[in-house]
């Protein structure tokens, strides 16, 4: 069951600089709240509580298991840590299974290498779509937690099978034009109804660190 909550921001632009404005206003106005909405959404998607929000696939609620690297991967993953998250994932699952790592997890992995010294992280130079890793995608995420003992730094899975988001009627931007006026402004408030759960919990894996 998915319901609907209201994401929004809102920007004050002075009278001046909408009629002065040498560039596309309307342009900059739809990057900033894609960007505000953008973030905020990401954030409920990953670790949201569901309470007024989106449940997350990270939380401790949501239903997807968490796997634990071995001991010895407290602050980062290892190799032998990384391939045993692969087959934690059941076989059906991943072929179309991504990785999604905290922000400043990805560095470690940047920097893993094989016997033979070649990155086992691909760069995609064509530029048609993300980098791989091992084989499969890899994004991240700013909002899972910072690499630590017990941490959960990452999602490893297919996502498009194992979280479901409810968008209802798009985005919508509502110009304020009476209530700022008594100080030369005018408001922008843009907002959606989104929604978001886990609807196949096996299809992913919540990548936890080891305690020590």
């Amino acid at each position: 069951s998915l319901g609907a909550f209201k994401a929004g921001a809102k920007v004050i632009v002075s009278e001046e600089l909408l009629t002065d404005a040498a560039f596309a206003l309307d342009t900059y106005l739809a990057q900033e709240f894609g960007e505000r909405v953008g973030v905020l959404e990401e954030t409920v998607y990953a670790v949201g509580d569901g309470s007024g929000k989106p449940l997350g696939i990270a939380n401790a609620s949501s239903g997807v298991t968490v796997s634990q690297a071995a001991t010895g991967n407290a602050t980062s993953f290892t190799y032998s840590a990384l391939a045993t998250f692969v087959y934690a994932l059941p076989y059906q699952y991943r072929r179309n299974a991504v990785w999604v790592f905290a922000d400043n997890a990805v560095k470690n992995l940047y920097l893993l290498v094989d016997g033979q010294q070649r990155p086992l992280w691909n760069v995609n130079v064509a530029g048609t779509g993300p980098d791989t890793f091992l084989g499969y995608p890899i994004y991240t995420s700013p909002d899972l937690a910072t690499p630590a003992a017990s941490a959960k730094s990452g999602i490893f899975g297919d996502i498009r099978r194992g979280y479901m988001i409810r968008r209802v009627n798009g985005f919508s931007m509502q110009r304020q034009n009476e209530l700022h006026s008594d100080n030369g402004q005018v408001g922008f408030r843009g907002f959606d109804r989104v929604d978001g759960r886990v609807v196949l919990a096996d299809a992913m894996r919540v990548l936890q660190h080891s305690a020590t």
